[in-house]
Formats: structure tokens, C-alpha cells, sequence
């Protein structure tokens, strides 16, 4: 202020002309309000950054262990990418080690004469109903026949990957095995016993073998590699343990069953073809055993493993010392074998094998959507006005909508009969079940459909095929507002009688008025 008044009281100032005092002295009062407010800012800052630095003095003291785990945990995280290196080299094995404990309800698409049917019943319930179907109806097959193969599995174990010795080399040929020697005689067109139909499931097999190879192959989703690397670090492992890191990524995908969902599908479809061709197989062993004259529960355990001279030898009633000890272990096995057939004839004959039925799936692969005019057993009227009993249900569809099997069998019908369904596909399945597609589309697909039947006669087809489209052809009145719209008029009839689809689908159906 002193310093203010003494330049106010400058004479040389004071001679200057127009200046404003006021303005002067208010202009020295903000800068030194001004050079206040910067050091009370100056003073807290310090303050703060004191406060600040004890802080994180603190909290390093307080974090300090947890800081330290996570820094060791990110460093064996790290770590870990030898073990991932490890876990993709060795990915098929894993995969197999972690399917190896799944236990897969083979054949789960058929519902069983009982709830919990045990394997050895649906075994025998599988022979029954394979040796009645398309593959087999001109074998004209015995019950006595299907028992004799039940039989052999049953004193063996039920081993189903072997269960018929189908591997076992043929003794006058050990190049071959019974497996190979039976399908010469099914597959070669000059052999009286050719069957195209094997050749279709041989193809049928080696297409669901490629697909499971091919996804045994398929890497694991990025979350998934990053999720066993957890478990790894978690657990400690040592990165080059190559067993302790295969054990654990075994243990995280059996934990996590959606991974192998894909793979388990196919495996299990793979498994089931099998078997079929075995059984199947097995079937056309009994006929040739018929047709070669052989009877008799001995000499067809004899022929099943291929020891006729033995089946032979144990009618001895005195065999040569030397082959005393033979003899005596071919008749336990004979014994056995007998004791498993009485068995299986008692288990024969009260089994029920008319429960046995299909599931049937999606054949539009779109939500299923039924007027309630188009249910099972509803009254409706011809073009003729004459009521009848509606035999199927009408699934609504755009028209164009692809159709599929309902079940894997062989299409037994494609043509247009004149009777209002139109253009329509029966396919017959297992257990005596027909399905019947109508009102389909003259389309290209229904073309070679039609073309492929008129050449072959009846073919195999599964779930996976397209075999034609929705239409409006039949009976659809045009516009008519009850039945005038494209769907799919499916019927299911077993041994000739209508069964109601919406009763046996697999996806539920949403019906509408």
C-alpha cells in the first residue's frame, strides 16, 4: 500500500495527464488477493499429496499379499501356454478319454416295452425288430433264430462291439473275417443273397464316421482353452506334467458336457449304426446257417465260432485221450450256450414287443403350428360333403418349406394315387411304422425323388435328408378358410392302423383356431 501511495504521490505521475487512480490501486488489490488464493492452493496440494502418498503407503502395506497373489497368479497363468501347447497336440485323446465316460442311451430315438428296459432286453428287443423289417422280411427269420444270436451274446458278456464274433477270421481264409465274408455275399450282384440295401447303411456308416472324425479334429472354443488354463493354475500343475494336464482338461470337458455335444451326437449315432450292421449281420448268418442245413443249438454255436469240427467232436460219446481236454472245455461252452438259450426263450416270451415304437421328429425343422380342424381324429368334411375321420395332423407351412423324415427307413411309395393326398412320400421305419407325407410340391426336389424310386424301388433315407417341399396339392380347396392354406398332411400308421403324431413327436406343437 506503501508502494502504492509513494508512485500516487510521484510528482512525475502526477504530471502525466489522464490517468486513473482508481483503477491503479484496484488493479494492485487483485494481484495481491490473487498471489493469496496461489499459495493457499500451493498449501493444499502439499496437503494432499502428503495424504496421497501415506495412503498408498498404506494400502501397499494392507494389499501387499494379495498383490502378491495375483502377480504369482498372472505369472503361472503365463506359464501355462506350454500347457495349452500341450492340451491342442493332444486334443483327439482328450476328447476320447472325456466321451469314454459319458454313458450314451444307445437306440434313445424308440420307446421300450418298458421304462427302463436294461441293455440286454433292448438288445433282444433290437434283434426282434430288425430281423421283421425292410432289411430283413425276405430272410423270413425265426424267433428260434433270434434267440440262438441272443444267446451267444448273452454267455459272452454282452460285449455289443463284438458281440457276435462277427471279427473272428474265417479259418479256410484268414485274410477275411466273418464280418467281411458276409457282406461279399450281401454286397457282390451275382451272389444270391445280394442286398443293396447293406451297401446304403455301409454308406450311411462311413459318413457319420467322417463327420465324427472331422469334429474330433475341431479345436476347442477360445473360452474353453482359456477356462482349463484357470483349472491348470488353480491346481498348481507343473507346465511340462503332460498326464496331469491331459487328466485336468479331461475332467474340465467331462464338467462341462455342452463342449461334446456335437462329437457325443455323432459318436453315438456312429455306435448305433454299428451295432445295427452287426445285429443285421448276425441275422444273416442264422439264415445261411439255415439254408446250409446246420441245427441244432450245438452245431450252431459250432458254426457261430467257427469250430464245426468241435460241434462235431462233443457228439462223440468217447473222445480220444488225446482230445479229452478239448473236449471236455467245448462241452462247458456248449452247456453254456444252451443255459443262454433257455434263457433267452423265457425272456422271448415275456417280453412285449408291441410297445415297441418310434419317436418321431420334426419333419419341417420350423416351430409346428396345427389348426385345431387340422388335429388327429377330428370330423371334416370331403369335397364331395361326405365326414370323415381326419387320420393325421396338418402342420402349417409356407409352401416350399423343405420336409424331412420323421425317422430314419426306406420310402416305400412316391406318386400321386388320385385318393386328395396329392403328391405324397410313405417311408417305412422299424417296428412296422409307416409315414406318410401328402400334399407335396412338384418341385425339383420331389422330381428326383420320384426318379430315384421308379430306378432303385424302395431306398434308405434318414433325418438328415431332405426328401421334398410343402405344396397344396390333393385335396386343398383354394381359399377355403378351414382348409385352404399349404401344409403338411403327415400320417403315422403302425401295422396298417392310423396312430395319433402329436402323441409320439419330439418337439412340442402349438395348436391354434
Amino acid at each position: 500500500m506503501k508502494n502504492l501511495i509513494d508512485q500516487y504521490n510521484n510528482p512525475d505521475l502526477m504530471a502525466l495527464e489522464n490517468i486513473d487512480t482508481d483503477v491503479l490501486i484496484q488493479n494492485e488489490l487483485n494481484r495481491f488477493l490473487e498471489n493469496k488464493r496461489q499459495d493457499r492452493i500451493r498449501l493444499t496440494k502439499k496437503i494432499l499429496f502428503i495424504i496421497t502418498v501415506l495412503g498408498v503407503v498404506a494400502g501397499s502395506i494392507l494389499l501387499a499379499p494379495r498383490l502378491g497373489r495375483w502377480l504369482t497368479y498372472r505369472w503361472r497363468f503365463a506359464q501355462t501356454r506350454f500347457a495349452v501347447k500341450i492340451v491342442k497336440d493332444n486334443l483327439k485323446t482328450i476328447k476320447n478319454n472325456a466321451l469314454l465316460t459319458k454313458s450314451a442311451e444307445y437306440f434313445s430315438d424308440y420307446h421300450f416295452s418298458e421304462s427302463k428296459t436294461s441293455p440286454e432286453v433292448k438288445l433282444l428287443q433290437l434283434i426282434h425288430q430288425f430281423s421283421n423289417d425292410f432289411y430283413s422280411k425276405s430272410f423270413a427269420i425265426q424267433p428260434y433264430e433270434e434267440r440262438r444270436i441272443y444267446a451267444f451274446a448273452d454267455m459272452n458278456g454282452f460285449d455289443l462291439e463284438n458281440f457276435y464274433n462277427l471279427e473272428r477270421p474265417m479259418l479256410d481264409d484268414s485274410s477275411q473275417t466273418l464280418k467281411q465274408w458276409l457282406l461279399n455275399k450281401l454286397l457282390q450282384k451275382q451272389s444270391n443273397y445280394y442286398n443293396p440295401r447293406y451297401g446304403e447303411l455301409l454308406q450311411i456308416i462311413e459318413v457319420y464316421r467322417s463327420e465324427y472324425h472331422n469334429e474330433m479334429k475341431n479345436p476347442l472354443a477360445h473360452s474353453a482353452i482359456r477356462n482349463i488354463r484357470r483349472e491348470l493354475v488353480g491346481q498348481e500343475i507343473e507346465h511340462e506334467n503332460r498326464s496331469e494336464i491331459i487328466d485336468k482338461a479331461t475332467g474340465y470337458l467331462i464338467s462341462n458336457p455342452a463342449i461334446l455335444a456335437r462329437e457325443q451326437y455323432y459318436q453315438k449315432k456312429l455306435m448305433e449304426l454299428e451295432l445295427e450292421l452287426n445285429i443285421r449281420l448276425a441275422l444273416f448268418h442264422m439264415v445261411l446257417a439255415r439254408d446250409y442245413k446246420i441245427r441244432g443249438n450245438t452245431a450252431i454255436y459250432g458254426w457261430i465260432c467257427g469250430d464245426m469240427k468241435g460241434a462235431t467232436l462233443i457228439r462223440e460219446p468217447h473222445a480220444p485221450e488225446k482230445y479229452s481236454q478239448f473236449h471236455a472245455d467245448i462241452t462247458s461252452q456248449v452247456n453254456a450256450y444252451n443255459a443262454s438259450y433257455i434263457k433267452a426263450r423265457k425272456l422271448y416270451n415275456i417280453t412285449d414287443f408291441n410297445d415297441l415304437q418310434l419317436i418321431i421328429h420334426n419333419p419341417l425343422r420350423i416351430g409346428l403350428v396345427v389348426k385345431d380342424i387340422g388335429l388327429f381324429g377330428v370330423s371334416r368334411k370331403n369335397s364331395r360333403g361326405i365326414r370323415y375321420e381326419h387320420k393325421g395332423i396338418d402342420l402349417i407351412a409356407e409352401e416350399g418349406t423343405p420336409v424331412y423324415p420323421v425317422q430314419d427307413g426306406f420310402v416305400c411309395y412316391v406318386g400321386n394315387d388320385g385318393s386328395g393326398h396329392g403328391n405324397h412320400i410313405e417311408i417305412w421305419h422299424d417296428s412296422h411304422i409307416r409315414s406318410i407325407y401328402s400334399h407335396l410340391k412338384k418341385d425339383k426336389m420331389w422330381q428326383a425323388v420320384d426318379r430315384r424310386f421308379k430306378e432303385e424301388g424302395p431306398f434308405l433315407v434318414t433325418t438328415d435328408e431332405r426328401i421334398a417341399s410343402v405344396g397344396t396339392s390333393g385335396n386343398i380347396p383354394e381359399g377355403d378358410a378351414q382348409y385352404g392354406y399349404s401344409h403338411l398332411h403327415l400320417e403315422i400308421r403302425e401295422s396298417g392302423k392310423p396312430i395319433n403324431p402329436f402323441l409320439i413327436f419330439n418337439d412340442k406343437i402349438k395348436v391354434i383356431h
